[in-house]
């Protein structure tokens, strides 16, 4: 089996709330809710989400190809299988690069 993707996005998302003047209001989000998310990322998690650096109108990227194979070795109940994993992208909104 081999399962590949790619994710090519602009940033930011225009949704948010109505009182931000967002692009596309997300109705019954209130700013105060997403006030108190912020606080709780910052607090509990030490995660600034207001310095996300999506408002620059970059892109984020990213390719993941997925494979795996299996044998079985001589009886039915012993086998071997073989998955790997490769993943390759630029995902700026958690600010990290391709190594």
């Amino acid at each position: 089996m081999i399962a590949g993707e790619r994710l090519r996005a602009s940033l930011p998302i225009a949704e948010g709330t109505a009182e931000n003047n967002a692009g596309t209001a997300i109705p019954g989000l209130t700013q105060a809710e997403v006030d108190n998310v912020i606080a709780i990322a910052k607090s509990r998690y030490n995660y600034d989400a207001r310095q996300y650096p999506a408002a620059t109108n970059e892109r984020s990227s990213d390719d993941r190809l997925v494979g795996t194979s299996g044998l079985s070795i001589m009886s039915d109940t012993q086998r071997v299988s073989l998955t790997g994993t490769y993943t390759e992208g630029l995902d700026r909104a958690l600010g990290r690069t391709p190594s």
